[in-house]
């Protein structure tokens, strides 16, 4: 274990490393970014290891003066420039990258963010693991030999989202929805469990008695998208590509009356959650305590969540009848969002913890027939809670279909 780390004791600038398997544009991906931003800003010698690649986020961190080493070049950087904090995120990162690091800095303070609440292979090599919420510490806790814990959630450039009224107008009329309407809106990763049926369920329901009512989905499944052949509302139903930047992410966000959030796999933070609510729009979330559920802690003052499909119907009613509620919702989901996550927030909490050192909290885990109960009661609930079992058959012609034509495609070169 690393001894205590005292501010005090380090040189004038401190140096930390941020590590993260690429610069792609997910949360883990987001997450690291804003950090090594962070710390910048705040002073210290903030450099960043991308260990498998680059990405669009490789601009935004040179232009804040972070410099960004790209795969290989880690071990270059290693014998010109000692860190004293190497901040993992664990999300992707191979053994042997930590390996490297530990190995080349092995005076250095480790810490993670741990994007799945569950222990990684260098756990015993790190002086604290960063929780992201109340509900991952919970999930953390149920498993034996574990780190160190403290709650360091995921910080947010909040000067990048806010509500732009002018986008929004102009994104209604290229996408044909009437300046009036009630538009519910979702924005994600195209992966199927970040996503619900539920989601196109609760809008066929609201459409039913909202003539005007109009849903927007960004980075909707394929799963979403056969879902959807069976709504009677499909045509008020706007379907956009994945995008990467925060302009275009920011219009989309401000075109939204309410963000309707339903995730079979939950949330270990919910970026797309706080994006929503800089931008002034409310949230309609679920509960998922079969896996990551860290919404409701994250929404806070600002939006409504459910712990049932039924009250999930009923709070997005609500919010569309209540155009009074919504703004009030809107405004203090911003200034909760700007209170506890903003960058300059979270890497000063985060530069505290490790000031601490083995003062952080040691929990009292679980054992391994506890572990494999939640591992299998996640696989069970995420599918027929929120409704993705209705997924799977699709989902397995789908592969089927596939496979045949990739192995038609082989017998057809020879």
């Amino acid at each position: 274990m690393f001894e205590r780390l005292a501010l005090s004791a380090m040189t004038s600038v401190t140096r930390v490393l941020t590590v993260v398997e690429s610069l792609g544009v997910g949360g883990t991906e987001r997450a690291a970014e804003q950090f090594a931003i962070g710390y910048a800003k705040s002073g210290l010698d903030s450099r960043l290891w991308a260990v498998e690649s680059g990405g669009p986020r490789h601009a935004s961190l040179t232009a804040a003066g972070v410099q960004v080493v790209l795969e290989g070049g880690i071990s270059d950087l290693l014998r010109a420039w000692t860190p004293h904090i190497v901040h993992l995120h664990s999300n992707g990162l191979a053994i042997k990258s930590v390996e490297l690091v530990r190995r080349m800095a092995s005076h250095a303070a480790f810490v993670e963010q741990c994007v799945f609440s569950r222990p990684t292979p260098w756990s015993s090599e790190l002086l604290v693991s960063y929780q992201l919420s109340e509900a991952c510490l919970s999930r953390y806790a149920r498993y034996p030999q574990r780190a160190p814990t403290a709650i360091v959630p995921n910080p947010v450039d909040t000067s990048a989202f806010f509500r732009d009224e002018k986008a929004s107008k102009e994104l209604r009329t290229a996408l044909r929805i009437p300046q009036g309407a009630f538009v519910a809106g979702r924005v994600g990763q195209p992966s199927t469990y970040k996503w619900s049926p539920l989601t196109l369920r609760a809008f066929d329901q609201l459409a039913d008695k909202d003539p005007k009512a109009y849903l927007v989905l960004l980075g909707a499944p394929q799963e979403i998208k056969w879902s959807l052949k069976r709504s009677k509302h499909r045509d008020r139903v706007r379907i956009l590509p994945a995008i990467s930047n925060d302009t275009d992410l920011r219009s989309v966000y401000s075109m939204m009356d309410v963000f309707v959030h339903a995730s079979a796999q939950g949330e270990s933070f919910g970026y797309v959650l706080c994006e929503a609510m800089l931008c002034e729009v409310p949230v309609v979330t679920i509960d998922t305590p079969w896996a990551d559920n860290s919404q409701r802690e994250i929404v806070g003052p600002g939006g409504l969540v459910s712990t049932k499909p039924s009250e999930f119907l009923k709070a997005l009613n609500e919010i569309a009848r209540n155009p009074q509620r919504r703004k009030s919702m809107g405004r203090a989901g911003r200034e909760s969002v700007i209170e506890r996550f903003d960058s300059s927030v979270v890497c000063a909490q985060s530069v505290a913890v490790i000031s601490l050192g083995s003062d952080a909290n040691a929990i009292q885990g679980g054992t391994w027939p506890h572990v494999w109960y939640s591992r299998i009661n996640y696989r069970i609930q995420s599918k027929w809670r929120l409704g993705t079992l209705e997924w799977l058959l699709p989902k397995v012609l789908s592969t089927v279909q596939a496979r045949l034509h990739s192995a038609k495609s082989r017998l057809m070169r020879f």
